[in-house]
Protein backbone atom coordinates (compact mmCIF):
# COMPACT_ATOMS: atom_id res chain seq x y z
CA UNK A 1 0.00 0.00 0.00
CA UNK A 2 1.11 3.54 -0.67
CA UNK A 3 0.90 6.65 1.45
CA UNK A 4 0.80 10.11 0.00
CA UNK A 5 -0.81 13.46 -0.35
CA UNK A 6 -4.33 13.59 -1.68
CA UNK A 7 -4.11 14.97 -5.18
CA UNK A 8 -6.59 14.53 -8.01
CA UNK A 9 -6.16 15.22 -11.74
CA UNK A 10 -7.96 14.82 -14.50
CA UNK A 11 -29.34 16.45 -14.30
CA UNK A 12 -29.33 17.18 -10.58
CA UNK A 13 -31.37 14.78 -8.41
CA UNK A 14 -34.86 16.25 -7.94
CA UNK A 15 -34.79 16.23 -4.14
CA UNK A 16 -31.30 17.63 -3.60
CA UNK A 17 -31.79 20.37 -1.04
CA UNK A 18 -28.73 22.61 -1.38
CA UNK A 19 -26.60 24.37 -3.93
CA UNK A 20 -22.84 24.10 -3.64
CA UNK A 21 -20.83 27.31 -3.44
CA UNK A 22 -17.20 26.39 -3.80
CA UNK A 23 -14.75 28.18 -1.55
CA UNK A 24 -11.36 27.89 -3.31
CA UNK A 25 -8.73 26.12 -1.26
CA UNK A 26 -6.35 28.93 -2.12
CA UNK A 27 -8.60 31.33 -0.21
CA UNK A 28 -7.82 29.56 3.05
CA UNK A 29 -4.37 30.63 4.19
CA UNK A 30 -2.13 27.93 5.57
CA UNK A 31 -4.36 25.12 4.29
CA UNK A 32 -2.79 21.66 4.39
CA UNK A 33 -3.64 18.94 1.91
CA UNK A 34 -5.51 15.92 3.24
CA UNK A 35 -3.28 12.85 3.38
CA UNK A 36 -4.32 9.38 2.24
CA UNK A 37 -3.08 6.84 4.79
CA UNK A 38 -3.82 3.74 2.75
CA UNK A 39 -4.07 3.71 -1.04
CA UNK A 40 -4.53 0.36 -2.81
CA UNK A 41 -2.91 -0.09 -6.23
CA UNK A 42 -4.74 1.59 -9.11
CA UNK A 43 -7.75 -0.10 -10.69
CA UNK A 44 -7.29 -1.56 -14.17
CA UNK A 45 -9.47 -1.26 -17.24
CA UNK A 46 -10.64 -4.85 -16.72
CA UNK A 47 -11.59 -3.98 -13.11
CA UNK A 48 -13.67 -1.11 -14.43
CA UNK A 49 -15.38 -3.19 -17.10
CA UNK A 50 -16.28 -5.87 -14.57
CA UNK A 51 -17.62 -3.27 -12.13
CA UNK A 52 -19.80 -1.83 -14.89
CA UNK A 53 -21.13 -5.32 -15.61
CA UNK A 54 -21.92 -6.04 -11.94
CA UNK A 55 -23.45 -2.62 -11.28
CA UNK A 56 -25.34 -2.38 -14.54
CA UNK A 57 -24.43 1.31 -14.80
CA UNK A 58 -21.29 3.22 -15.79
CA UNK A 59 -19.14 4.79 -13.10
CA UNK A 60 -18.92 8.59 -13.61
CA UNK A 61 -15.73 9.57 -15.39
CA UNK A 62 -14.55 11.83 -12.56
CA UNK A 63 -14.55 8.91 -10.12
CA UNK A 64 -13.03 6.61 -12.74
CA UNK A 65 -10.07 8.99 -12.83
CA UNK A 66 -9.67 8.64 -9.08
CA UNK A 67 -9.90 4.82 -9.28
CA UNK A 68 -7.19 4.73 -11.93
CA UNK A 69 -4.92 6.51 -9.41
CA UNK A 70 -6.12 4.87 -6.19
CA UNK A 71 -8.56 1.94 -6.12
CA UNK A 72 -10.24 3.34 -3.02
CA UNK A 73 -8.46 4.91 -0.06
CA UNK A 74 -8.45 5.46 3.70
CA UNK A 75 -7.78 9.16 4.36
CA UNK A 76 -6.57 10.79 7.52
CA UNK A 77 -9.20 12.37 9.78
CA UNK A 78 -10.82 15.10 7.70
CA UNK A 79 -13.75 17.45 7.33
CA UNK A 80 -15.30 19.39 4.50
CA UNK A 81 -14.64 23.13 4.39
CA UNK A 82 -17.08 25.86 3.36
CA UNK A 83 -20.06 27.76 4.72
CA UNK A 84 -22.48 25.75 2.57
CA UNK A 85 -21.74 22.37 4.15
CA UNK A 86 -24.97 20.59 5.21
CA UNK A 87 -25.92 20.48 8.86
CA UNK A 88 -24.84 16.83 9.06
CA UNK A 89 -21.06 16.58 9.51
CA UNK A 90 -19.39 15.85 6.16
CA UNK A 91 -16.18 13.85 6.32
CA UNK A 92 -14.87 10.81 4.47
CA UNK A 93 -13.87 7.67 6.38
CA UNK A 94 -13.05 5.70 3.26
CA UNK A 95 -13.35 6.04 -0.50
CA UNK A 96 -14.77 2.89 -2.08
CA UNK A 97 -12.84 0.92 -4.68
CA UNK A 98 -13.91 -1.67 -7.24
CA UNK A 99 -13.11 -5.36 -7.77
CA UNK A 100 -10.53 -6.95 -5.49
CA UNK A 101 -9.10 -4.22 -3.29
CA UNK A 102 -8.20 -3.58 0.37
CA UNK A 103 -11.19 -1.33 1.05
CA UNK A 104 -14.93 -1.79 0.68
CA UNK A 105 -16.16 -1.68 -2.90
CA UNK A 106 -18.85 0.20 -4.75
CA UNK A 107 -20.31 -3.12 -5.88
CA UNK A 108 -20.58 -4.49 -2.33
CA UNK A 109 -22.05 -1.33 -0.84
CA UNK A 110 -24.57 -0.98 -3.68
CA UNK A 111 -25.61 -4.61 -3.18
CA UNK A 112 -25.86 -4.27 0.62
CA UNK A 113 -28.02 -1.14 0.47
CA UNK A 114 -30.23 -2.45 -2.31
CA UNK A 115 -33.10 -0.07 -3.04
CA UNK A 116 -32.48 2.15 -0.01
CA UNK A 117 -30.38 4.64 -1.96
CA UNK A 118 -32.02 7.16 -4.31
CA UNK A 119 -32.20 6.03 -7.91
CA UNK A 120 -29.64 7.48 -10.27
CA UNK A 121 -26.91 7.65 -7.62
CA UNK A 122 -23.85 5.56 -6.84
CA UNK A 123 -22.15 5.27 -3.41
CA UNK A 124 -18.49 6.29 -3.50
CA UNK A 125 -17.53 6.87 0.15
CA UNK A 126 -18.43 6.36 3.80
CA UNK A 127 -19.16 9.60 5.60
CA UNK A 128 -19.32 10.41 9.30
CA UNK A 129 -22.19 9.07 11.38
CA UNK A 130 -23.03 6.14 9.11
CA UNK A 131 -23.94 8.34 6.14
CA UNK A 132 -22.79 7.89 2.57
CA UNK A 133 -21.31 10.12 -0.10
CA UNK A 134 -23.03 9.40 -3.43
CA UNK A 135 -22.43 10.65 -6.95
CA UNK A 136 -25.07 11.33 -9.59
CA UNK A 137 -25.14 9.12 -12.66
CA UNK A 138 -26.35 11.96 -14.86
CA UNK A 139 -23.86 13.89 -17.05
CA UNK A 140 -23.27 16.50 -14.32
CA UNK A 141 -22.08 13.83 -11.84
CA UNK A 142 -22.64 16.04 -8.80
CA UNK A 143 -21.75 14.82 -5.31
CA UNK A 144 -24.27 14.48 -2.48
CA UNK A 145 -24.47 13.50 1.16
CA UNK A 146 -27.06 10.78 1.86
CA UNK A 147 -28.22 11.05 5.48
CA UNK A 148 -29.33 7.57 6.57
CA UNK A 149 -31.29 8.96 9.52
CA UNK A 150 -33.53 10.83 7.06
CA UNK A 151 -34.02 7.87 4.74
CA UNK A 152 -37.22 8.30 2.75
CA UNK A 153 -37.33 12.06 3.38
CA UNK A 154 -36.86 14.34 0.33
CA UNK A 155 -34.10 16.16 2.27
CA UNK A 156 -32.11 12.97 2.89
CA UNK A 157 -29.99 13.82 -0.16
CA UNK A 158 -28.07 17.10 0.07
CA UNK A 159 -25.81 18.55 -2.58
CA UNK A 160 -22.25 19.06 -1.30
CA UNK A 161 -20.23 19.69 -4.48
CA UNK A 162 -20.79 20.31 -8.17
CA UNK A 163 -18.07 17.83 -9.14
CA UNK A 164 -16.05 15.07 -7.52
CA UNK A 165 -12.89 17.13 -8.03
CA UNK A 166 -14.43 20.02 -6.09
CA UNK A 167 -15.59 17.71 -3.31
CA UNK A 168 -12.16 16.10 -3.00
CA UNK A 169 -10.38 19.46 -2.92
CA UNK A 170 -12.55 20.70 -0.06
CA UNK A 171 -11.72 17.83 2.30
CA UNK A 172 -9.17 19.22 4.75
CA UNK A 173 -7.30 17.59 7.65
CA UNK A 174 -9.48 17.76 10.76
CA UNK A 175 -8.29 19.90 13.69
CA UNK A 176 -6.36 18.03 16.42
CA UNK A 177 -9.38 18.07 18.73
CA UNK A 178 -11.70 16.55 16.13
CA UNK A 179 -13.09 12.99 16.26
CA UNK A 180 -10.22 10.59 16.92
CA UNK A 181 -12.04 7.51 15.67
CA UNK A 182 -10.85 7.99 12.11
CA UNK A 183 -8.54 5.26 10.75
CA UNK A 184 -4.78 5.69 11.03
CA UNK A 185 -2.01 4.32 8.87
CA UNK A 186 -2.17 0.57 8.43
CA UNK A 187 -5.70 0.11 9.80
CA UNK A 188 -8.80 -1.09 7.99
CA UNK A 189 -12.33 -0.03 8.76
CA UNK A 190 -14.87 -2.47 10.20
CA UNK A 191 -16.94 -4.08 7.46
CA UNK A 192 -20.50 -5.22 8.01
CA UNK A 193 -21.05 -9.00 7.91
CA UNK A 194 -23.03 -8.57 4.69
CA UNK A 195 -20.21 -6.70 2.97
CA UNK A 196 -17.57 -9.10 4.29
CA UNK A 197 -19.61 -12.07 2.98
CA UNK A 198 -20.01 -10.39 -0.40
CA UNK A 199 -16.28 -9.77 -0.74
CA UNK A 200 -15.37 -13.33 0.37
CA UNK A 201 -17.72 -14.70 -2.30
CA UNK A 202 -16.20 -12.37 -4.88
CA UNK A 203 -12.70 -13.62 -4.04
CA UNK A 204 -13.91 -17.22 -4.33
CA UNK A 205 -15.59 -16.61 -7.70
CA UNK A 206 -12.50 -14.95 -9.15
CA UNK A 207 -9.95 -17.40 -7.76
CA UNK A 208 -8.35 -19.55 -10.50
CA UNK A 209 -9.27 -23.26 -10.40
Amino acid sequence: MREGRAELQGAEAPNASRRSRHVPRSAVRGTKLMKLNLTPPPATQSDLEEARRVLGVPIPRSYETFLFRNNGALPESNQMEGDDVPQAHVAVEQFFGIGLTAVETIEAVSDAYGGRLPSGMLPIADSAGGNLIVIGLDPDARVYLWDHEMEGDPDAVQLVASTFEEFFSRLLPAPPDADEDQPTKGTLLWASPELAKYQREAHTRDRPN
